[in-house]
Formats: C-alpha cells, sequence, structure tokens
C-alpha cells in the first residue's frame, strides 16, 4: 500500500546527499516550471511565450509520468493561459504526452499484453465516440478529432511505466497547492469582493464561467483526496485549500460544478470511512450530518446573502438555461424515446438538436451526456458505452485499498460524471484524465494483476 507515510519516507531518501552533492530530481523541478512560467506567461498570450512553455514541457519527453500533474494543472485553467491564435497550451501537452508515451511503448512493448483488455475496449469507446461526437446538422467538426486525441492520451496512460509513485504523488500535491495559490491570485486580480448581483466570476470577458467551474471542482475534489491522505500534521494547507476553492466555486454561479465538487467530495470521504477507517456505521452518520450541515448553510445563505445566492434558488433555476435542460430532457423522454429506446434516433443526421427543435423550437443539445448517448444509441448503445467507465471505476476502488492516492482518480472520475448531468462531457478532457491517471497509479504490475483478477 501506497501511503503518505512511505511517500515521505521516498522523498526523503531521493533528497539526501549522494556523495557530496544534493540530488536533485531534474524532472521534477522542470515539471513544476513549467507550470509557474506558464501562469506568469500565459495571460500575454503571444506566440513566443508558447514556444518557451511548450519547448520546456517537451524536455519531460522521456519520462512521461512527470507530464501527469502539469497536464492536469494545464487542464484546470484551459481557458485562461491561451495562445496560438486561442488555442490552448494543454492541447499541445496532450500531443508531446501521447507521442513520449508511444515511444516509451514502442521500446516496451510487453507493457501493451498486460492491458490488452482494456485497450481493446478503448478502441471500441474511439469508434463509438467518433459517432457520439459528430454532429450531424452542421456536418464536421473538431469534436470528433478532439475526442481521439483524448483516447490516445487515455492509451498513454495506461502504458505509461511510473520509475518512481513516490515524485509523481508529490508532484501531483505541489502542483496542487500552486493552484490554489493561482487561484486566489485570480480572485483578487478579479476584485470578486465588488461582484453584484447576476455577476458570476470568471478569469476573462470571453472565457465561459460553467467551463472554468468544472475546473476548479476537479480541484476541489483533489483537494479534498489530498486533505484525507495526509496525516494530521499535513491537512491544514488543504482544508485552507478547500474553503478557497470552494469559495470561488460558488462564485462562478456554476450550478453543475458546484453539485459535481459537493456530491463527489462527500462520495470520497464516505469511500475512505468506510475502506480506510473502518466507520461504516459512523460514517454513514457522519455523511447525513454533513448533509443536514450543508442544507442548513444552503437555506442561511440564501436568508443572509439573497444575492449572491440568486443563480441558487429554484426561482432562478426555472427562470434560466436549467428549465430549457429539464424542458429538453422530457421532451426526448416523453417523445422520441417511446419509439427508439432500443437504437436511439441514431447518430447522423437525427440527433438530440434536431430533437428539440422538432418539440420545442430550440436548437440544443441535450446538455446532459447520459441523455445524449441514449438518444443517439439507445439502450443498447449506453450500457455498451457506459460499461467500460462502470468496470474501470469498481477496478479503482479495488484498488484504493493498495494505493491510497487511487482516491483522486475515483474522486475526478465522480466529479465529471456528476457534472455530465448538466453538461455534455466527453469531449471534454476531464473524464480521460481521471481514467487515465487511476491506470497509471495501477502501473505496478502486481498489483494489477490483483486487481483484475
Amino acid at each position: 500500500m501506497i501511503n503518505e507515510n512511505s511517500i515521505e519516507e521516498n522523498i526523503k531518501i531521493d533528497s539526501q546527499y549522494q556523495g557530496r552533492h544534493l540530488y536533485i530530481d531534474p524532472y521534477f523541478f522542470i515539471s513544476i516550471l513549467v507550470v509557474v512560467v506558464a501562469s506568469i506567461l500565459g495571460k500575454n498570450h503571444s506566440t513566443i511565450s508558447s514556444l518557451i512553455v511548450i519547448g520546456m514541457y517537451s524536455l519531460l519527453f522521456f519520462r512521461p509520468q512527470y507530464m501527469v500533474g502539469t497536464l492536469i494543472y494545464m487542464t484546470i485553467f484551459d481557458d485562461y493561459l491561451l495562445a496560438f491564435n486561442s488555442q490552448s497550451y494543454s492541447r499541445y501537452f496532450v500531443l508531446i504526452f501521447v507521442l513520449s508515451t508511444l515511444f516509451i511503448t514502442l521500446a516496451n512493448k510487453d507493457r501493451i499484453s498486460s492491458h490488452s483488455r482494456n485497450i481493446l475496449y478503448v478502441l471500441f469507446l474511439a469508434v463509438f465516440g467518433v459517432l457520439l461526437s459528430w454532429h450531424g446538422l452542421y456536418g464536421y467538426t473538431s469534436f470528433p478529432m478532439v475526442y481521439l486525441i483524448n483516447i490516445l492520451m487515455l492509451i498513454g496512460f495506461m502504458l505509461c511505466p511510473i520509475h518512481n509513485p513516490a515524485k509523481l504523488l508529490q508532484q501531483i500535491k505541489t502542483i496542487t497547492v500552486i493552484a490554489v495559490v493561482y487561484l486566489l491570485y485570480i480572485m483578487i486580480k478579479g476584485n470578486v469582493s465588488s461582484m453584484s448581483a447576476g455577476q458570476r466570476f470568471t478569469v476573462e470577458a470571453d472565457v465561459n464561467a460553467n467551463q472554468f467551474a468544472i475546473g476548479i471542482a476537479i480541484l476541489t475534489v483533489i483537494i479534498v483526496g489530498c486533505f484525507l491522505i495526509n496525516n494530521m500534521n499535513g491537512k491544514l494547507p488543504y482544508g485552507i485549500s478547500l474553503i478557497i476553492a470552494l469559495i470561488s466555486l460558488f462564485l462562478t454561479g456554476s450550478r453543475s460544478g458546484l453539485i459535481a465538487a459537493v456530491c463527489s467530495s462527500v462520495m470520497i470521504l464516505l469511500l475512505y470511512l468506510i475502506v480506510k477507517a473502518n466507520y461504516k456505521g459512523k460514517g454513514l452518520i457522519l455523511i447525513i450530518a454533513l448533509a443536514g450541515m450543508l442544507i442548513g448553510l444552503y437555506y442561511y445563505l440564501q436568508i443572509r446573502y439573497p444575492e449572491l445566492m440568486s443563480r441558487f434558488t429554484v426561482q432562478s433555476i426555472s427562470a434560466s438555461g436549467g428549465t430549457h435542460r429539464l424542458a429538453i430532457w422530457g421532451a426526448f423522454l416523453k417523445n422520441d424515446f417511446s419509439t427508439h429506446w432500443l437504437l436511439g434516433i441514431g447518430f447522423d443526421p437525427e440527433n438530440m438538436v434536431s430533437c428539440t427543435r422538432k418539440y420545442l423550437g430550440m436548437s440544443y443539445g441535450a446538455h446532459n451526456f447520459i441523455i445524449d448517448i441514449l438518444a443517439r444509441s439507445g439502450i443498447i448503445g449506453l450500457i455498451l458505452y457506459m460499461k467500460f467507465f462502470i468496470g474501470a471505476l469498481k477496478q479503482f476502488i479495488k484498488h484504493y485499498k493498495y494505493n491510497d492516492w487511487q482516491i483522486l482518480s475515483i474522486g475526478m472520475l465522480i466529479c465529471t460524471f456528476a457534472n455530465g448531468i448538466g453538461e455534455n462531457v466527453l469531449t471534454g478532457r476531464f473524464i480521460w484524465l481521471a481514467l487515465g491517471l487511476g491506470f497509471l497509479l495501477m502501473n505496478n504490475v502486481e498489483e494489477y494483476n490483483e486487481v483484475t483478477k
């Protein structure tokens, strides 16, 4: 089992003097430096700045495990760190990571055999997902290409070797702290204290608040995971970080993002109490008490700060985008689903947009990845597609007994699923990052064989 103590011991060993010189892991240093430099230069949106950051990231080519934490960070702030004519850093980072893992795989072909079953299923997801992400009404878009790149990234995670698990986890911890500091900087810079009713916190005027919110939601669940894993002496920084993340998430006004963060955090807390703390009965009581506190806090804020809570009232949901989502789901379920429940209404040209236009006069998608899959491919397609995700989640939960840090991938995956109730997350990157991190943490062959028996 990998726990906090063993990680700290490995880090101390790595930092001891080797001969007369203090050993500093250059790859770890570069991975952290990339994040810091990107955060400083990213706001310039210049090609030169981009080349500097991407060039630094390329130095990690032969050590793909050191790319992971940086890739997560860049995806969290994806819409803010823009360059190359509005093409984000992280897209190039993904391509470098894929090429790196492909190179490593060609040099170590035996790694493919240990993941052959999952890789075959992922290839099926690739074909299925291209059909799901194809927008029949407007013709070919970039979504299928983005989806395929995410699939390649997932395969790269599966095949990526871990030279030093302690360094990978230390990198994630360090980058999490940097992310919170950067988030706090954005909040101060944006002067959130002067926000008025109806305003939503985001990083730039052209950055979608909901997209920014899912990044913060993922960061929140990572913070909760780090809080649970660390011993008592290490919990305080993550406790403070959690407060900052939740405040910023609340100020974005994203209902789906806030719900996703809270639900996934509660779920991994419950998992921790059952698996690690052996508080099965007490854990349930604690969760109920926590839920009661959250409900009480919600009503208190409604009374005390009605302007800030304006987007989180039942009236607001009924009067804004929430109604469209409910109306869209209802229109499909009441009409087309009754006659196309087995195989769906088809990938192309009939899709959810034409469905909503036909019944509601609106050209909107489902804003729900489950409904979208169900509409396009029916019950059969939904079962075939979701089987992989459910199976992977079960593997991660089983592996959590061996590796405490698996709670991060579990939390990220649950968070993305929860956010997917109000958004379509399949062409985003977080769901594939969550899966990839989970498989990466199982890349100890003995542990992997034990989990997949």
